[in-house]
């Protein structure tokens, strides 16, 4: 994945590469390695710093309609005091509900250099390719708007927010996978099934099936 975020005066660029296993149905646990550029450009002065770490997750699905994660960024921060003034030792809860297919609302708490920050999400899946969602953080003041292209094994996204501080900032995100993922869209129509055929899938020909 590679993602940028900033201003012209301050900008961040970030590679990264994730790892998952799927331990059961209900708990999954994960890795991402990434490679952070900071660079700074006020008046006369420049400079730019690359810096790495890892991220762990936990995810656990008690039912299908809920998921509950946890993650803790930049483990090396957290156990070097030194790498904290460049990179926070994050760390985010949250859970997210899907009443419906392609529909789903959640709330994080995200712990971080300042303090705790809550937010809440909207995501509607409206076609297999393409996704919407907004969001506001309560402590920031923000509010951010976010579209979801999927093109078969790419996924690009496109979002912009208000800060309380940067003002209007945009988010431009690539990401590659090994095979494609495509979404979970809205169920626009359920055709209802009012007869009960039964068959022999050991005789029937393949028109039957």
């Amino acid at each position: 994945m590679w993602n940028r975020f900033g201003i012209d005066q301050y900008m961040e660029d970030r590679i990264a590469f994730f790892s998952g296993l799927r331990i059961t149905d209900q708990f999954f646990i994960g890795s991402r390695l990434h490679a952070d550029r900071f660079a700074v450009s006020v008046g006369d002065y420049s400079s730019r710093n690359t810096v790495y770490d890892a991220d762990s997750m936990i995810l656990l699905r008690p039912l299908p309609s809920i998921s509950i994660a946890y993650r803790q960024d930049n483990i090396h921060a957290v156990m070097s005091r030194k790498r904290r003034d460049i990179l926070s030792p994050d760390s985010s809860f949250g859970v997210v509900f899907s009443p419906e297919p392609g529909i789903s609302c959640g709330w994080n708490y995200l712990h971080n250099y300042d303090g705790g920050i809550n937010s809440w999400h909207v995501r509607a899946t409206i076609l297999p390719s393409f996704s919407v969602s907004s969001g506001y953080a309560r402590e920031t003041s923000t509010y951010a708007v976010s579209a979801i292209l999927l093109v078969k094994n790419v996924t690009v996204t496109y979002g912009f927010n208000y800060h309380a501080y940067l003002g209007m900032t945009h988010r431009i995100g690539i990401t590659f996978t090994s095979a494609p993922v495509p979404f979970e869209p809205i169920v626009m129509y359920r055709k209802k099934i009012t007869e009960e055929i039964t068959i022999d899938i050991t005789s029937c020909s393949p028109d039957d099936l």
